[in-house]
């Protein structure tokens, strides 16, 4: 590791290789089946710990962590343990409405609408895993409109019969806004733009940062200022604008909404024919999606901006989300801002992380040579984040998108890929993928306006 200019950093899959092999080199250890459960949804991950009552503290630091990643990459209402009492007595602990997780526990309840539970079952009652998964098939026929909503911006895409009539970028400031109806009113009049330009529409197909079960918006951060009683009703943001463009044209509109991270890996799908993606963005926050080796999109939430990549005890905390150590922080304007402040740039006050990010990258223009640790350092964060989340996906293909990988994305791509070089072999023949500048910044909303 060099740990550029972050000398704290403790990657978790380095920990985790080291958790495991200490497990198979004792003489104390037994199977640990974890499973997550939702409507149609019937996951498990098997992983060998240490037998209760043999370090059990040592277990749980790593286990927690191991959970919670597998939480925010699947989802689900029900988690299911077995091979451990003590194991389980702690994650339900921590895993309660008033326990060291309970923002977890409230995030997986609100947007299944389920209250979240954690069991214990005997190992004959484990089954095997089932799921269910969508043929994703590029559609270039009509007239389309593709929206990406992000944090800072909105991406539009508007194409007829898969020729690109225009894409742009909308400036938006979702996130500071207490009243709904800033939003609404926004993407409304984006949409209703979008229409205009085409003065036909036969699909919409919406991009959008936060968590997406059937078309509703579970929970997003760019309703983070929006007051809780209004909470419920935003679920419904994009299925009401899209009734109300509706009954403005007198038309119906098939339309699908997907999460942010799922329009990346549709990219790298569409764009560059590929299969067994996973795609990530890198912008605001990140955003995570996956389609498989069958070219099948999964209930998954691929939240990574949750899921941890750090065990250090100084990683980067993010108030919002109520932990450390988390993709948010790591994969980000914020971590540009960060660490570039470590280098001792000053930005102007009262601006934007989106403004302060383009500085950087004009200051990065004027001095590569100098600036240039920033993306090692981020690229360091993604090399060894890439190999433990492919503990979790299946993988041929990682496609990047966002803003943050303008300029300094091929110094993030060559330095993770550097790392599965020296430390990770066995991943040396995946392609980590970085399209031109235009995809980066256009091409989720592209991809949603295929679907």
């Amino acid at each position: 590791m060099n740990n550029y200019l972050d000398q704290d950093f403790k990657p978790i899959i380095l920990e985790l290789e080291k958790f495991k092999k200490e497990v198979k080199d004792s003489d104390n250890q037994s199977l640990l089946s974890i499973i997550l459960m939702k409507d149609n949804f019937f996951y498990r991950k098997d992983i060998e710990v240490f037998s209760d009552g043999y370090n059990d503290e040592y277990n749980i630091y790593i286990i927690e962590r191991y959970i919670k990643s597998m939480l925010y990459i699947y989802g689900g209402y029900k988690l299911l343990i077995s091979g451990s009492n003590y194991i389980y007595k702690k994650i339900k602990e921590y895993y309660s409405k008033d326990g060291k997780r309970s923002f977890d526990y409230n995030f997986m309840s609100r947007i299944y609408n389920h209250e979240f539970e954690v069991l214990e079952i005997e190992k004959e009652d484990i089954r095997e895993s089932y799921e269910i998964a969508t043929k994703i098939e590029e559609n270039l026929n009509g007239y389309r409109i593709g929206i990406d909503v992000g944090g800072s911006d909105i991406k539009v895409s508007i194409l007829r019969y898969g020729e690109v009539i225009s894409s742009k970028e909308i400036i938006w400031n979702p996130k500071e806004e207490s009243d709904p109806s800033y939003h609404y009113n926004f993407i409304y009049n984006v949409l209703k733009d979008a229409y205009t330009e085409l003065l036909n529409i036969d699909s919409i197909g919406i991009s959008t940062a936060g968590v997406v079960v059937n078309n509703k918006l579970m929970i997003s951060s760019i309703f983070r200022s929006v007051d809780e009683k209004y909470q419920e009703e935003t679920k419904n943001l994009y299925i009401d604008v899209i009734h109300m463009l509706e009954k403005d044209i007198g038309k119906t509109i098939p339309f699908k909404v997907i999460n942010d991270g799922d329009a990346s890996a549709l990219g790298g799908v569409f764009g560059n024919n590929l299969s067994s993606c996973l795609g990530i963005a890198m912008g605001t926050s990140e955003a995570g999606g996956y389609i498989d080796t069958n070219r099948c999109l999964h209930d998954y939430l691929s939240e990574l901006s949750i899921v941890p990549i750090d065990l250090s005890e100084k990683g980067v905390k993010d108030e919002y989300l109520k932990d450390i150590g988390i993709g948010s922080k790591y994969f980000s304007q914020e971590a540009v801002i960060r660490l570039s402040e470590k280098l001792g740039v000053k930005y102007p006050i009262n601006i934007s992380k989106r403004e302060k990010l383009k500085h950087f990258q004009e200051l990065f223009i004027e001095n590569k040579e100098k600036y240039k640790i920033v993306y090692q350092t981020i690229g360091e964060y993604l090399g060894y984040s890439l190999a433990f989340y492919f503990e979790f996906y299946e993988v041929k293909n990682v496609f990047l998108f966002g803003r943050v990988l303008s300029f300094g994305g091929d110094i993030i791509v060559s330095t993770a890929k550097s790392i599965f070089d020296s430390e990770f072999p066995i991943y040396k023949d995946i392609r980590i993928i970085l399209p031109d500048e235009n995809s980066r910044r256009v091409g989720q909303s592209l991809a949603v306006a295929l679907i």
